[in-house]
């Protein structure tokens, strides 16, 4: 998983492997530095959130929002416009 923040916002970059087990409602974590940890987290909750244990950031999304990839539109998952942070989850085709 490829991770960019930037001001209020979060894009998640999985790869066909990831998306997969995203779809299948698991969890998927990446460690960007060795004090940074990031876990995008499906949730039976029907908002996004993001929650942090001090070490790893928790992005939560809805479950039944993820939706498969298609090969227009790489994008999974998407928060609602207006919202904070702004949370997108999409396949990475590079990978």
């Amino acid at each position: 998983m490829k991770v960019r923040l930037s001001d209020g916002d979060i894009r998640l970059r999985l790869t066909e492997f990831e998306v997969a087990s995203a779809l299948e409602g698991r969890s998927i974590t990446a460690t960007v530095t060795h004090d940074l940890v990031v876990s995008l987290v499906p949730t039976d909750s029907e908002r996004s959130s993001l929650g942090s244990d001090g070490v790893t950031h928790v992005v939560k999304v809805p479950a039944s929002a993820i939706q498969s990839p298609s090969m227009v539109d790489p994008r999974m998952y998407e928060s609602a416009p207006g919202s904070h942070p702004h949370i997108l989850v999409e396949m990475d085709r590079n990978r």
